[in-house]
């Protein structure tokens, strides 16, 4: 069985959906609404930089810095 890795924690998934919860409202489900990156209507720009797109059979250690480990 292949099991996926936990999104937060060093760990296998457990399926807790911790990863789902908003990050300024621990206790609703994330809706998108953005604000916790400050895209809420406060501010007229704000930008994410994408590096790269991990897919499903990659393993995201394998592209981090050694700063980032």
């Amino acid at each position: 069985m292949n099991r996926r890795n936990c999104v937060l924690y060093d760990r296998a998934c457990i399926e807790c959906g911790e990863c789902n919860l908003c990050d300024l409202d621990p206790t609703k489900i994330c809706d998108n609404c953005k604000k916790c990156i400050g895209l809420d209507g406060e501010l007229e720009y704000r930008a994410i930089q994408v590096d790269g797109i991990v897919q499903a059979d990659m393993n995201p250690l394998d592209y981090l810095d050694e700063d980032e480990l």
